[in-house]
């Protein structure tokens, strides 16, 4: 399977879904490459601050290789505020990654968005900036940030949206589409933090080294049990070989409702009766020859 096939999408909107999967692009051999950043973005080195650099309306965004749409929600003492975080990592025309974000703040939120970050960029070099065009799974945004950061070590890259207080994301509103463009030629799974009043993190990408890979593994060795008539999701992950990995089942069913993401290794779905299955999981990596790894997994779905 090569890194050109179709792009990814995983969906989690869900409440309360939070993904781990290891969803792990290579594209190249060297860990790091020189970038040409994706244009109108503005250098952003380790402690600095920076103000929004706009990426002109119809620029190319290159190839769309993940996205993902995960849900947030957390207390403030005015309420619950929620919403939702698109990211999504598209490959440039120099065969370097831009990460994308974009945040909704849901109507009935209690307080506006005043900070969006994104997490671990240590080690790369990073550029970031804005688009006011709708571009892949994100629409176009009314909500511009106020300035950029970076901590100290290069790891957290920030958009802040105040002040003034009238620059957040109010409820009901989306953000501009946020871009960290990089040196990066690899990604796995990562987080996105969303904060006001509170805070809570959500699953999105985040660039990855490229080096030495041991024998292909399946690390998930157990699931969590399901009840019938809820939302079920659980992320296989496996480490070694040469991603991108391709999931199946080889011995045995998973339990009515669900199914397996056979290129996420994502099972989701709403279990529709009370059973136990004893399913054996096969990943094959891209090698050639390709290596293969099993695991036998008992799925527990409960009233």
């Amino acid at each position: 399977m090569s890194q050109s096939s179709l792009p990814l999408r995983i969906d989690a909107r869900r409440s309360g879904i939070f993904l781990t999967a290891l969803i792990l692009g290579l594209m190249a051999i060297a860990p790091h490459s020189q970038a040409a950043p994706l244009p109108g973005t503005i250098l952003t080195t380790p402690g600095s601050t920076v103000l929004p650099g706009l990426i002109a309306p119809g620029t190319p965004a290159g190839t769309l290789l993940a996205s993902l749409v995960s849900p947030y929600s957390f207390a403030t003492t005015g309420g619950t505020t929620s919403g939702t975080i698109i990211s999504a990592v598209y490959r440039n025309s120099s065969g370097t990654l831009d990460f994308y974000y974009q945040v909704t703040n849901s109507a009935s939120s209690a307080t506006a968005i005043a900070r969006v970050a994104a997490m671990s960029f240590t080690g790369f070099t990073t550029w970031t900036g804005f688009r006011v065009d709708a571009v892949g799974p994100f629409a176009a945004g009314t909500v511009a940030y106020v300035t950029a950061d970076s901590d100290g070590l290069g790891n957290v890259l920030g958009f802040s949206f105040s002040p003034p207080n009238s620059a957040k994301i109010l409820p009901s509103l989306a953000a501009y589409i946020m871009v960290i463009s990089t040196n990066a030629t690899a990604f796995t799974a990562g987080n996105t933090s969303v904060v006001d009043g509170g805070a809570t993190t959500a699953a999105a990408f985040q660039p990855a080294s490229v080096g030495p890979t041991g024998p292909l593994t399946i690390t998930t060795t157990s699931v969590a049990g399901g009840t019938v008539g809820k939302p079920y999701s659980q992320t296989l992950i496996a480490t070694g070989g040469s991603p991108p990995y391709l999931w199946s089942i080889i011995a045995g069913r998973l339990p009515a409702g669900l199914t397996l993401n056979r290129n996420t290794g994502q099972i989701t779905g709403t279990p529709i009766e009370e059973q136990m299955a004893i399913v054996t999981i096969q990943v094959t990596d891209s090698n050639s020859p390709a290596q293969t790894a099993t695991t036998v997994l008992v799925f527990t779905m409960g009233l």
